[in-house]
């Protein structure tokens, strides 16, 4: 995975970004299968709730779906299956 805007990848793999003065965020990713099928191939994306509005996916074809908010997770399903050497991209606006 990549991400495509402004974050900071942290020592454990996760990817921070900080709101700045226009108090929105959008985020792009590029989710990379490099391996075999993947099923129920999932992007979590953890954000807080006191300074941002709900994400909201913004869909240019694909396979990427909405699959559900959990607290301050967005939850998107990347393709059932994910296929092999695969690319998607995803873009939250916030």
């Amino acid at each position: 995975m990549r991400c495509e805007t402004e974050c900071r990848k942290e020592d454990d793999g996760t990817y921070v970004t900080q709101v700045g003065e226009k108090a929105s965020i959008d985020i792009s990713f590029v989710v990379s299968n490099n391996g075999e099928r993947a099923y129920e191939a999932m992007l979590f994306i953890e954000y807080n709730s006191d300074e941002l509005d709900v994400p909201v996916l913004s869909k240019k074809g694909g396979s990427v779906n909405l699959k559900g908010f959990f607290d301050n997770l967005v939850v998107l399903s990347l393709g059932n299956p994910m296929e092999p050497n695969k690319k998607v991209s995803v873009l939250l606006l916030s």
